[in-house]
């Protein structure tokens, strides 16, 4: 499985994070400098972990991205973030489509994270995972974006195993029990 992911958001890390370490992740796009100032720790983050990562204005997401598909063959378009529209055809260049991402905070400590298909062409976007939760305090979970981020990460992973697809093997650096293995 390889997945390209846009993101704008820190939020999104945890999760890159997660599919970087099943050996998942191809590349990741963020929103230009003048949209976004959020980016900065997704690139560092990137750069550290040797991610292709570059910015790309929402004129230009359409042409970088078909480039990057034609590069990489990936298999899913993860959103999560990302402040452009992804143009209504494009999904159907992956093979299991695209995914969007999304929060919501509620009044009273109350969150929720939906995971949802992007559907093409203006069609009703199926939902693949949903989850409302009650936050816990700042002082006690951290922010609520971060609580909720967390979640994300085992929502994503759920569904990825609705795809029946063979377990991920831990990234080449980390050896089944994921510690760290010499080189």
């Amino acid at each position: 499985m390889r997945i390209i992911a846009l993101s704008g958001s820190p939020a999104a890390i945890p999760a890159l994070n997660h599919l970087f370490m099943s050996d998942m992740l191809a590349a990741l796009i963020c929103p230009a400098a003048d949209v976004s100032s959020e980016v900065a720790p997704l690139e560092v983050w990137a750069a550290g972990k040797g991610v292709p990562c570059w910015r790309v204005e929402q004129a230009g997401l359409e042409t970088e991205l078909t480039e990057l598909i034609a590069e990489t063959s990936p298999d899913l378009l993860l959103v999560y973030g990302f402040p452009y529209a992804v143009p209504a055809h494009l999904p159907e260049s992956f093979v299991y489509g695209a995914w969007n991402v999304q929060f919501t905070l509620q009044p009273d400590h109350q969150g929720s994270v939906t995971i949802h298909q992007l559907a093409g062409s203006g069609a009703d976007a199926p939902i693949l995972q949903q989850s409302g939760l009650a936050l816990l305090s700042s002082d006690y979970g951290g922010t609520p974006i971060n609580q909720l981020s967390l979640v994300s990460v085992v929502m994503i992973q759920a569904a990825l195993r609705t795809l029946n697809l063979p377990e991920p093997r831990p990234h080449r650096r980390f050896g089944a029990s994921g510690f760290a293995v010499a080189s």
